[in-house]
């Protein structure tokens, strides 16, 4: 999440906010805790299990297999911030 903070900054020429909910420890407990809420706030719970498997990098993508998916264009993290500006 820093690298992409960084490279937005470095392309909009300016600072960006950064709010953070937690280390990986935190944010387990706020998931498991918010499991038992029901479908009512499950956007809410979910949130908290992707940022979770971010910051403790289960969804970091190492091995990824380009050259089996000719139909999908690779792009650098540069790229996809500038086509979100």
């Amino acid at each position: 999440m820093k690298e992409i903070k960084t490279q937005y900054e470095a392309l909009k020429g300016s600072t960006v906010g950064w709010d953070v909910k937690g280390d990986s420890e935190q944010l387990r407990t706020i998931a498991q805790r918010e499991s038992i809420l029901g479908l009512t706030r499950f956007r809410e719970w979910h949130r908290h299990v992707f940022m979770e498997n971010c910051v403790n990098g289960v969804w970091n993508l190492k091995d990824v297999e380009n050259e089996r998916f000719s139909a999908v264009k690779a792009t650098s993290l540069e790229e996809f911030v500038r086509q979100r500006l």
